[in-house]
């Protein structure tokens, strides 16, 4: 089951999302060898990043008790061409099997004006 996970932050800004990885029991989720991807896209669909491991992900301790950051710098919000908006995100894990997948959260993302 996807957690529900409103988030907002303010443009210009680095972006940090901490996440701890599980399956439909609750227990943890070894990450090791696993693929995790995070996608954000303007309320129209039109997608404005896409991270994974290495690219805007680190694992925590190569994963192995499920932990992640996901970093989005001010400089990757220029090179997406980011504005101040509503948008949606989704964060998916995909199991070493290739085959093993799930939505760990998602849901709105708002992107407020900064002051500075």
């Amino acid at each position: 089951m996807t957690a529900v996970s409103n988030l907002a932050f303010k443009l210009g800004e680095t972006w940090t999302l901490d996440f701890t990885a599980h399956d439909s029991l609750g227990n943890v989720i070894n990450l090791s060898g696993a693929t995790v991807r995070w996608r954000l896209a303007a309320n129209n669909g039109s997608l404005l990043l896409d991270l994974a491991i290495g690219s805007g992900i680190t694992l925590v301790n190569s994963g192995t008790n499920g932990e992640g950051l996901i970093t989005i710098t001010p400089a990757m919000q220029a090179a997406a061409n980011i504005s101040a908006s509503f948008c949606q995100h989704q964060c998916r894990v995909t199991l070493v099997d290739g085959v093993t997948a799930s939505d760990q959260f998602a849901g709105s993302f708002q992107v407020q004006p900064s002051l500075f």
